[in-house]
């Protein structure tokens, strides 16, 4: 049995068993495999700040094409505005040229105006507005007015979107970064307690 026994430990000598190694290793192991999964984690965690920078750089054009396209919507819808109003006083005068044509028929010098009870000299010609044109024109400028007061409220409603959407990206940004910073001081934890095993 002792020649046994020397043989198995000669065996065992030849195949460079080293029991402390052993131990280290297999105490080291869990570490190794931590690292690599906080490595995988950090790796996750840069691509998800980089992810987050390009999503927001798009977010910042974005706001930044909004903020240059409301000024010239602003301009239409004033100037669509204006021109229903010029529209509205254009059909006014219309009405008040038909009602006097109106009042006018029927006249004759010498008769007493219904309107100012004075004796009529003379009756002026006219002739009769179309009332329908004016009529059409105002419609036509009261609908270009609403499709630019919608095309503002849109473009306001998109420009507050794009601009909460930036912030909330910002926001993301800076929690990425802190995941990102948390995994990278993690790791270099388990390397140095690798390291201070002797590993590297």
């Amino acid at each position: 049995l002792d020649q046994e026994l020397d043989t198995l430990k000669a065996q065992k000598d030849a195949h460079g068993f080293d029991e402390a190694r052993h131990t280290t290793l297999v105490a080291a192991k869990p570490l190794a495999d931590q690292l690599v999964s906080l490595q995988q984690g950090h790796a996750r965690a840069t691509k998800a700040v980089a992810d987050r920078k390009r999503d927001l750089d798009e977010a910042k054009k974005a706001v930044l094409q909004e903020e240059k396209a409301l000024p010239a919507l602003e301009k239409a819808e004033g100037d669509a505005r204006a021109a229903e109003t010029a529209a509205r006083a254009e059909k006014e005068e219309a009405h008040r040229d038909h009602a006097a044509l109106a009042i006018r028929q029927g006249l004759k010098p010498g008769d007493p105006c219904p309107v100012c009870e004075q004796p009529v000299k003379a009756v002026p010609k006219g002739k009769a507005p179309a009332l329908d044109a004016v009529d059409t024109k105002l419609k036509k400028a009261e609908a270009a007015a609403r499709a630019a007061q919608d095309k503002l409220q849109q473009g306001r409603l998109t420009h507050e979107q794009r601009r909460a959407k930036a912030e909330s990206l910002e926001r993301e940004l800076e929690e990425a970064q802190a995941r990102e910073e948390e995994a990278k001081t993690l790791a270099a934890d388990v390397q140095a307690a690798l390291a201070k095993a002797g590993f590297k």
